[in-house]
């Protein structure tokens, strides 16, 4: 007979179980090499081809970088020239500083800026001349014959350097003390006093004035001790009454 329409779609079934995994496809063809400018020797890395920036595409040294360096512990350039220290502290010429700057050699500088109160053992030169280590108090000045009778006296400095004023007085004495000068803090040692004019112009002098001869204005090595040093005239002369006169004053130990 002839075939019926055809009925209706019935709903879908439920999904069935997965099925096997299929076998593993063949592998692919290799890929080219990536650029690997550091080599490996074990765990270490390094570069021998040329320089290395960090934040710079033209490094113009081994390596540089433009930007912030963090040190965890210790950078060294050379063996000891130069180190920093996680702790901040700096070395020359040691590996081992021990304080903010350590330098072991010779320093060469034409300024150093400061009081010096912290100072110890520094050489003034190679004869064993030292600074003092201290000095920020003003040493006591006392009037002499030599600055004659009523003078004014004054000094701006410290036990290291400072300037000395005389204004004379009346009736000066001739191979006498101008001033004692008494150190605010003693010396372990007898220093060295030099003394040379603070201003060269009228009314001012290392040197007192005479009709005969030139009377030197000096520091006696005798004077100075370890608690202070004299300011004297020489050779039978005073200095001029009614004058007033500077002179630098420099201690070296």
């Amino acid at each position: 007979g002839v075939a019926g329409a055809t009925g209706l779609q019935g709903d879908t079934g439920p999904q069935g179980l997965k099925g096997d995994t299929g076998a593993t496809g063949s592998q692919g063809v290799k890929g080219d090499t990536g650029a690997a400018p550091f080599m490996l020797n074990g765990s270490n890395a390094y570069y021998t081809a040329g320089n290395v920036g960090v934040g710079d595409t033209n490094p113009g040294g081994k390596l540089v970088v433009k930007g912030n360096v963090i040190v965890r512990d210790t950078m060294t350039v050379g063996d000891t020239f130069w180190v920093v220290k996680e702790n901040g502290n700096v070395g020359i010429g040691t590996t081992s500083p021990s304080t903010a700057l350590h330098v072991s050699g010779t320093v060469t500088a034409t300024v150093f800026s400061g009081n010096g109160a912290g100072l110890t053992g520094v050489l003034l030169s190679s004869s064993g001349q030292h600074v003092k280590a201290a000095g920020g108090t003003t040493p006591t000045l006392t009037a002499g014959p030599g600055a004659g009778t009523g003078p004014t006296i004054s000094i701006v400095g410290n036990d290291i350097r400072g300037i000395i004023t005389v204004a004379t007085g009346t009736t000066l004495s001739v191979d006498s003390t101008i001033v004692t000068v008494s150190f605010a803090t003693a010396y372990d040692t007898a220093p060295y006093v030099i003394l040379t004019p603070a201003d060269m112009s009228t009314g001012y002098g290392y040197y007192a004035a005479s009709t005969t001869q030139t009377a030197f204005v000096y520091v006696p090595s005798a004077s100075v001790t370890t608690t202070g040093f004299r300011v004297t005239t020489n050779y039978g002369c005073s200095l001029g009454e009614g004058y007033t006169y500077r002179w630098w004053y420099f201690v070296v130990e």
